[in-house]
Order: structure tokens, then C-alpha cells, then sequence
């Protein structure tokens, strides 16, 4: 697990009985997760991907498909 002295431990019972161990961290051992990552995105670069995202997807749901009815009800 890659333990030192003094670090801390959790033990987790899981669903079958068995405990998982897990190491406990700080907030502050997250910096740099991130690193790597693109720049975040301008408002309207953000509303531009998703208007082109939701154009694929309702692209995607389209069909050729042939119409059973005339469009009225049964």
C-alpha cells in the first residue's frame, strides 16, 4: 500500500463481509490531479460544444423511418 509511519487507515466492510483497506489522505494530496488538462473553456465556447452536442444527439435519434399513421391519433 505504500504506507509510512504514521499514516492513517480506514477499514470498509463490503457487501460480502470481507473489509477493504484504504489509506487516508489530505485535501492538499490532490494538488496537481489536474495537471495536464485543457484550459477551461470561454462561456460561449462551452455554449457552442453543447448546442453542437445536442445536434448530434437529435441527429442520432432521427430515423428514416416510414410513418405508420396519418399523424391522427387511434
Amino acid at each position: 500500500m505504500g504506507l509510512s509511519p504514521g499514516e492513517k487507515i480506514v477499514f470498509i466492510k463490503g457487501e460480502n463481509g470481507d473489509f477493504i483497506v484504504r489509506k487516508v489522505g489530505s485535501i492538499m494530496d490532490l494538488a496537481g490531479c489536474l495537471a495536464g488538462f485543457a484550459v477551461p473553456k470561454s462561456d460561449e465556447e462551452m455554449n457552442q460544444l453543447l448546442a453542437d452536442h445536442a445536434a448530434e444527439l437529435d441527429d442520432a435519434t432521427k430515423s428514416n423511418a416510414t410513418p405508420v399513421s396519418d399523424g391522427e391519433a387511434a
